[in-house]
């Protein structure tokens, strides 16, 4: 926050856009609804879904002008609405997920939520460990443990598995005992995939996709696919899928080529074709609470770490959303406050 304690600096944009857009602007500190409360930001996560949005290619859209931008973040209560009772002035806590972001942002020095998306976290984790778990994480575990039932033993292929989403579901999947299969198009990303607990890397620029992780699994296939790509990938994933697995859609990070289902293998595998949105969890009280409690468990037996990018300072935010779009990181781009 600024000097001057009726201020605040916040990112908002004017149009949809590349990063130029992006804009830190000293705004009036914003009063507060009474069932709201202000946080007092101390880091920021970025999520591809954030360029996306930025770029208006998101399911939710920004609102011109002045929409905000941003979802994962961590910080301090400095203020609560007349109606809010479950936190308090101190209370460390994330922003959770389904709030209007285009009105609600989190990406600035301080940040407006209803209270019910505020969430405590635990002392063990840094401010720069809690904003870069909610969506990462929580996105992950939603597709596999929960509703994949990822077990022991199961070989589970990771598309964009550089990514912070990627890199919570290969250890995720560690986690459980099973096989995590991670897939990079980048030489160079394949060290840092197997220090992230991989337990195999495809390189996809050097590697026939299919043929590797038929030799991988033994010609079984694997259980389950998650996958962030989309676009081309559907006829290779259904070749790479066994008998009864689960195919998880979570983005389309390729939107150029057009999505072709092999309608006879899928339908002679019986594969299961899932649309997954994390949503659904942030949605669901008790989804929720399970899996933060498997996520927390996690990070504090260390089972589970955040893969951490490159930091960035807030003056410096569209210098990390030009990094966002390089396709260069591996883990997690954080902003500090």
């Amino acid at each position: 926050m600024t000097q001057n304690s009726k201020t605040t600096k916040v990112i908002r944009f004017d149009a949809a856009g590349g990063p130029e857009v992006l804009k830190l602007e000293e705004i009036p500190l914003p009063e507060l609804a009474a069932d709201e409360v202000r946080i007092r930001i101390a880091a920021l996560g970025l999520n591809r879904a954030d360029s996306m949005f930025r770029r208006n290619q998101y399911v939710l859209e920004p609102s011109f002008p002045g929409s905000r931008i941003g979802t994962d973040a961590a910080g301090v209560v400095e203020a609560v609405g007349a109606e809010v009772t479950a936190l308090k002035v101190g209370d460390r806590v994330t922003a959770g997920l389904g709030f209007d972001v285009s009105r609600y942002g989190t990406h600035g020095e301080t940040a407006l939520l209803p209270a019910g998306f505020a969430i405590g976290y635990p002392d063990f984790l840094s401010p720069e460990e809690a904003a870069s778990i909610n969506i990462p994480y929580v996105t992950a575990w939603g597709a596999l443990v929960d509703q994949g039932a990822l077990a022991e033993g199961d070989f589970v292929l990771v598309t964009a598995a550089s990514s912070g989403v990627g890199i919570a579901a290969v250890q995720i999947a560690k986690a459980v005992g099973a096989i995590p299969i991670a897939v990079t198009r980048r030489r160079e990303k394949r060290p840092r995939l197997f220090e992230a607990g991989a337990a195999h890397v495809v390189v996809t620029e050097e590697e026939d996709l299919a043929r590797r992780v038929l030799e991988i699994t033994g010609g079984r296939g694997v259980r389950i696919v998650f996958d962030a790509v989309f676009g081309g990938m559907p006829e290779t994933l259904v070749e790479v899928t066994a008998p009864g697995g689960t195919i998880f859609f979570y983005g389309a990070l390729d939107q150029e080529k057009p999505a072709v289902l092999p309608m006879f293998p899928t339908m002679m595998k019986e594969i299961r074709f899932q649309g997954y949105v994390v949503y659904s969890v942030f949605g669901d009280p008790e989804r929720l609470a399970r899996a933060l409690r498997f996520i927390y468990d996690g990070f504090e037996s260390g089972r589970l770490k955040v893969v951490v990018d490159r930091s960035f300072p807030l003056a410096e935010y569209r210098e990390a959303h030009r990094r966002l779009e390089s396709n260069e990181q591996i883990g997690r781009i954080v902003v500090t406050v």
